[in-house]
């Protein structure tokens, strides 16, 4: 029975020889004929005793039993060898599949290793696109600060300039308006009013340095000149 049948439950065959004397109906055991009867031979005595084989005999049964013995130590060397074999066989599937085991822990804890450099590369990636839209996001508000100050600056700048042109036109305006004042004050002037005029200013001022007395024929006559140039128009 082989080794890995051994814990197996097995349904063998076993014959067995008995010897079963024969009786007849009455009881009596009822003998076999004699074989030696049809040679006209009788048997009166039977003697067992221990037989004494030849020599020729002897070493036959001897070499028989060497040769059996021979022959069961062979089939026990091969049993042996195949339970050494199968032993060996075994210790070599119990290596085998452990070496195959580490072999699937190894692998299993490389690729646990690369999953995690893998979710670690992408937690860093992540973190790098969160921080380049961070830093993206604040460039475009700077960016958008600078062209709201810009955009200012330019209306404030629009601003001034529209009121400096403004201003300048107000300015030319009351400048024409001012010179067309005086060009209409200067057009109205005849030369003997301007003359009388300027005449009647330094009079004033002639009063006032010299006190009344004195100026009093001098307004007299530009007075009369006065009502001579009114009268003359």
């Amino acid at each position: 029975m082989d080794q890995e049948d051994s814990n197996k439950l097995q349904r063998t065959k076993k014959l067995v020889w008995k010897t079963i004397p024969l009786k007849d109906h009455n009881g009596n055991f009822i003998r076999l004929e004699n074989p030696l009867e049809a040679y006209g031979i009788e048997a009166t005595q039977f003697t067992m005793g221990r037989p004494i084989p030849e020599k020729q005999l002897q070493n036959l049964l001897t070499d028989k039993k060497e040769l059996v013995a021979a022959r069961i130590k062979t089939v026990q060397e091969q049993e042996t060898a195949k339970e050494q074999a199968k032993t060996e066989q075994l210790k070599a599937d119990i290596e085998r599949t452990k070496a195959k085991q580490l072999a699937i822990k190894t692998k299993e804890l490389a690729v646990i290793a690369m999953q995690q450099k893998v979710e670690e590369a992408q937690r860093q990636a992540e973190k790098e696109k969160v921080e380049y839209r961070k830093q993206k996001d604040l460039a475009v508000i700077q960016k958008q600060k600078e062209l709201e100050i810009a955009q200012a600056n330019r209306d404030i700048q629009k601003a001034n300039f529209e009121a400096a042109q403004f201003e300048a036109k107000a300015i030319k305006e009351k400048g024409l308006a001012e010179a067309a004042v005086i060009k209409a004050t200067y057009d109205a002037y005849d030369p003997v009013l301007y003359s009388a005029e300027l005449e009647k200013d330094v009079a004033m001022q002639l009063y006032r340095n010299l006190g009344n007395f004195a100026a009093m024929g001098i307004m007299k006559e530009m007075k009369n000149t006065t009502t001579q140039v009114a009268n003359a128009e």
